[in-house]
């Protein structure tokens, strides 16, 4: 398991370091303990990573002076060394590898840019599907559809709503979820979901009768995001938590994997995992294979980013700070 790996480092390099069993012991259990609160993921360019390595090596540092009678020289030289460690891994190589100052072009061509000439004449928009629900909304309905149900409210709340297809039509759709970890010991799973139509108020429905036990306010092994790292994927890193329902009504927890393409930074879309929220039964899929009822593979957010950095860097790092000619932003 991953945290024993981040464990097993740290207690390595305290036992090396200090020649000490008792620092070896101790900074494994310390950081086998981190390792699980935090899932640091293990992959290069992932900064909460970065400072988790950092971490151990402060630690280090310091079972070598509460443990070892050393002179004062060496305790300098000592301190020297383990801040030189952390700084080189929380700023120097961070820096090194991601400031678009260096890789302005690698930013830049994150992005396959194609250039159409846009026609006014087309409908874009099919007026039967206008959105006139927001997400607001959308909520304000799905808290009086859980009101309406007898004893339910104090059980479950409603989770993030999200939009999205079903059979051709806009749904505000959201799983209910435990309300605290007391409701998640006793009862275990949730009952099922929320839907309320994106063009009409009135259009609302809760679908009960399920046994959801994965879910982003589960604990433990339940919890969406330890369960995906605990299945095999503690060297992914994702993005974008979205509870999903097929053509057929079937629900499932949609995440977007995603890695850094510029150092720390430059994060791109490279698949999905499907989570079946009953069994908790993981599928991942690339950018080309994956279902075709999945409505969102690449995050709104991470798409802006991209375009921002295409449109900044049009003519390198030093024209956006300066006169900023040709460059462009997301709108």
């Amino acid at each position: 398991m991953t945290y024993f790996i981040f464990a097993l480092i740290a207690g390595a390099a305290a036992g090396l370091v200090t020649k000490r069993f008792l620092a070896a012991t101790l900074n494994f259990i310390i950081f086998l303990v981190l390792a699980w609160c935090f899932m640091p993921t293990l992959a290069f360019g992932f900064y909460p990573t970065a400072i988790f390595f950092a971490a151990m090596a402060l630690s280090v540092w310091l079972w070598t002076l509460v443990l070892n009678d050393l002179d004062e020289s060496t305790k300098s030289i000592s301190t020297i060394f383990a801040f030189t460690g952390a700084f080189a891994l929380l700023i120097v190589i961070p820096l090194l590898t991601t400031w678009g100052a260096f890789h302005d072009d690698a930013y830049r061509g994150l992005l396959d840019v194609e250039e159409k000439d846009f026609d006014t004449g087309q409908v874009l928009l099919d007026q039967t599907q206008a959105r006139f629900v927001d997400q607001e909304l959308a909520v304000r309905a799905a808290h009086e559809l859980l009101g309406n149900q007898q004893g339910l409210g104090s059980m479950v709340d409603i989770g993030t709503m999200s939009i999205q297809s079903v059979k051709g039509r806009l749904w505000w759709v959201g799983q209910l979820e435990h309300k605290t970890i007391a409701k998640w010991l006793t009862n275990e799973t949730t009952p099922g979901y929320v839907m309320v139509s994106a063009s009409n108020y009135s259009d609302r429905r809760i679908v009960l009768g399920q046994k959801y036990r994965i879910g982003m306010k589960a604990f433990f092994s339940d919890n969406l995001v330890r369960h995906l790292y605990q299945s095999g994927f503690a060297t992914t890193g994702f993005d974008d938590y979205t509870f999903e329902l097929d053509d057929e009504g079937n629900a499932h927890w949609v995440v977007t994997s995603i890695a850094p393409k510029v150092g720390f930074d430059g994060f791109v879309a490279t698949g999905i995992a499907i989570v079946d929220p009953t069994s908790g039964a993981v599928q991942h899929y690339g950018m080309d294979d994956a279902p075709a009822w999945v409505d969102r593979i690449e995050p709104a957010e991470l798409i802006e980013e991209r375009i921002n950095d295409w449109g900044t860097f049009v003519k390198g790092w030093w024209n956006q700070l300066t006169s900023g000619n040709d460059v462009i932003q997301a709108s």
